[in-house]
């Protein structure tokens, strides 16, 4: 079966193509999404299509109409190795180009449901690459059951013959293309005889074989006492490695502090390698990681109001929720037999499921349900009221609305719902209906508020709305905001821009900033005020269709095969200076317990005298004039800002009275490039506190990394809830102990849930 995968869609398909990108990495699919947009050019080059084992082109009539997608997806056809086009509405595969309508183009044009979810999960299991040989070696078994089934025409070579079995095994789970028992039979026969066969030969090569079996005795000698040789360079090596620092920074830390630890290594790279580790953001916990091993997936999740739990989707119709600060499973409830979707209360103690029964109410304290609507269609999104009394679902071309007094009322507004959600404000839904994108509240008489688009009907627009009430639109491509829940506001430009259509939108709790997934730039946070793109965030994670804020500062990515939680404070910038934090706004700052240390700037140098001596650097020329400086309270580090938005910091170190020096920790540059004009550490020393025009950053300041021992402290105060069991192997059980590192653990079996409708609908 195909390991890789690269999903091809117009951007009108998005949503066929989040589908199959579910099903790809439910099967643990490496995906690719080239979503073209005809107002930019394609995400993937034609000819990178060769890389994957299988392309999946997904056609419907409005794509085909477009002549840029179809010259496209033949130039993609022409250069992949294996293509199967999906049509996902009554259009005619020859509609689609030469070079595509010359493969079998599958039929998904069914309503979306749990019927097309099927046959997406059927697809990617699909062993397309193989179906020539397939075919070949049914010709050949049944040409040699119309001859009598003799030996003649056995395959006689053990290498073919073992070839046929194996391929017998990868079609075993074919959905199309199965062996038949004549076809298992004749490549049963064909091992056997091919292996008698060889039998007879063996003899004839023993003294070949024993003289290949001292070679590679010696050749395993030889590499034995290399690996012995090489052992510390090795370790070197890894110490220094910067493999992995951009998507698991905090695996990559560890090896190092592992790798230092054991000793022979050089101690400054491993530092430097260790800080660097320690500058990016780390995951909080990792979602369900245990689970995929077992391909048991975890989709979309919501995080309850105080952040403490994420309620998560899971395999075979399964909700599950972790507690985010362990990443440990607490319940699972059995809530659907296929897909559904749902939505939970502010205390994520109930959630609103839509299944296969339907609209239904789970206690997910108890389990128990209370069926609303059982004509709620299947997957449907919903929103839920913060207690749980009131909720808005999305039925196709409009939304209803439910509460426990009037029942299921329908919205008069139709058009396309891009996105239902709970604000500080009540239910809210955005339905576009031609150049105007309706906000949809809880009385269904009538719109409350209706956003125009720029430029009037605009071709692909996805939509988002934050808990604050702010509503984030991106028009083919650009960002749109509007504030105040759409009351009285209109869609504002926001300054940035995506290459490639978006897989996933989410709002900020506060409306400050978004998370724009895409395929070609990964999870950007951006600042919806001022358009800055803070920093791609969650880069362990590929594929990111479920972006999810919680309300203390945690951004949850999900690709449908595992969530992973990081927190996103330190890299947003506030309104109001953090509390007790020392701040410094002159480049001649004082410290110490009694006042004695004291930092001056001169041009791009930085003096600092203490008791026993003095200390000075220099930044460098490039990095813009010195702005501020600033000292910690104890006296033991400081830090300049300057006039391009940098920060350069460094321990004071100086043992036993012995003259100071400098040791840099830290670089940081402040993502708007503006002039940093105060500057200092949080209470605790661990962030920045630095400010510029676009408010107040806190990046994380590495005070104390100067030696390994501070370096791996402040490693160790940042690790994960958790550790993945492969990473476990690979540190090994004494290291992990040494320093308190926890394996991730399995989510345990769903429980049933009960029937309840006594409180009725």
């Amino acid at each position: 079966m195909p390991k890789t995968v690269m999903i091809v869609a117009h951007g009108n398909d998005a949503a066929a193509a989040r589908e199959a990108a579910a099903a790809a990495v439910s099967q643990r699919k490496g995906i690719t999404m080239d979503m073209v947009v005809p107002a930019f050019a394609p995400a993937i080059a034609p000819a990178e299509a060769a890389r994957f084992d299988m392309v999946v082109i997904v056609l419907s009539t409005p794509a085909v109409r477009s002549a840029a997608f179809v010259d496209h997806i033949n130039a993609v056809a022409r250069a992949a190795r294996t293509v199967v086009p999906v049509r996902v509405d009554a259009m005619r595969p020859e509609w689609a180009g030469p070079d595509v309508d010359k493969y079998n183009c599958a039929d998904f044009s069914m309503p979306p449901g749990p019927a097309r979810v099927a046959r997406w999960n059927d697809l990617f299991r699909l062993n397309v690459a193989s179906y020539d040989d397939f075919n070949a070696l049914r010709a050949n078994a049944e040409r040699w059951s119309r001859n009598g089934g003799g030996n003649d025409f056995l395959t006689q070579d053990p290498h073919r013959a073992g070839e046929s079995a194996r391929l017998v095994e990868r079609m075993a789970l074919d959905p199309f293309a199965r062996p038949t028992e004549e076809i298992r039979e004749y490549v049963a026969r064909s091992v056997s005889y091919a292996a008698a066969a060889r039998r007879r030969r063996i003899w004839s090569n023993v003294r070949v074989a024993v003289a290949v079996v001292l070679v590679a005795a010696f050749v395993a000698g030889t590499i034995l006492f290399t690996r012995w040789a090489n052992r510390r360079y090795i370790a070197s090596m890894q110490s220094v490695s910067r493999f992995q620092m951009d998507s698991a920074p905090e695996f990559t830390t560890f090896r190092t502090i592992q790798a230092a630890e054991a000793g022979g290594v050089d101690e400054t790279a491993a530092l430097e390698t260790i800080r660097d580790g320690l500058s990016h953001e780390w995951t909080v916990a990792d979602i369900g990681v245990e689970n995929a091993a077992q391909n048991d997936y975890t989709g979309s999740g919501l995080f309850s109001d105080d952040g403490r739990r994420f309620v998560t989707q899971a395999s075979g119709g399964v909700l599950r929720i972790w507690d985010v600060a362990t990443a440990k499973p607490l319940k699972a409830w059995h809530v659907s037999q296929g897909s559904y979707d749902f939505s939970i209360s502010a205390d994520g103690n109930t959630a609103a499921v839509t299944g296969d029964g339907g609209l239904a109410l789970v206690d997910l304290g108890n389990g128990s349900t209370n069926v609303i609507d059982a004509g709620t269609p299947v997957q449907s999104r919903v929103a839920m009221a913060a207690d749980a009394s009131r909720i808005m679902i999305d039925e196709g071309d409009h939304v209803a609305m439910w509460d426990r007094d009037d029942g299921l009322r329908a919205s008069k507004v139709t058009g396309e719902v891009l996105d239902v959600g709970r604000t500080d404000d009540g239910l809210r839904a955005l339905v576009r209906d031609g150049g105007t994108v309706h906000v949809i509240g809880e009385r269904m008489d009538a719109a409350i508020g209706g956003l125009k688009l720029p430029d009037g009907d605009g071709e692909f627009v996805y939509g988002a709305i934050g808990a604050d009430g702010t509503i984030l639109v991106v028009d083919a491509g650009r960002l749109l905001v509007a504030r105040h829940g759409g009351m009285a506001d209109v869609l504002a430009p926001v300054g940035a821009a995506t290459r490639d259509a978006p897989l996933g939108l989410a709002v900020a709790a506060d409306g400050r900033v978004a998370a724009v997934s895409t395929s070609q730039d990964g999870v950007r946070l951006i600042d919806l005020g001022t358009g800055t793109d803070l920093d791609v965030v969650c880069g362990a994670t590929t594929a990111v269709i479920y972006p999810e804020f919680s309300r203390n500062g945690l951004l949850a990515c999900g690709n449908g095969l595992v969530s992973t939680i990081q927190s996103v404070e330190n890299l947003t910038p506030a309104s109001a200076q953090p509390g007790r934090a020392s701040v410094s706004n002159t480049v001649t700052p004082h410290a110490g317990a009694d006042g004695t240390v004291d930092a001056s700037v001169d041009g791009l140098m930085v003096t600092v005298t203490t008791p026993s001596g003095t200390a000075n650097a220099t930044i460098p020329a490039q990095d813009g004039a010195i702005a501020v400086a600033a000292l910690t309270s104890q006296g033991d580090a400081v830090a300049v800002g300057t006039t391009s938005g940098n920060v350069f910091a460094w321990d004071i170190v100086a043992v036993d009275g012995a003259q100071p020096t400098l040791t840099q920790v830290r670089r940081w540059s402040a993502p708007d490039g503006d002039t940093v004009d105060r500057l200092g550490w949080s209470e605790d020393l661990s962030t920045f506190v630095a400010h510029t025009a676009s408010g107040w950053w806190t990046p994380w300041s590495l005070h104390g990394t100067a030696t390994l021992t501070g370096a791996t402290a402040a490693a160790v105060a940042r690790m994960p809830a958790c550790w993945p069991s492969s990473s476990m192997t690979v540190f090994g059980g004494p290291f992990a102990k040494r320093h308190g590192l926890v394996e991730c653990t399995s989510a345990p079996v769903a429980s049933e849930t009960t029937s309840d409708n006594k409180a009725g609908a």
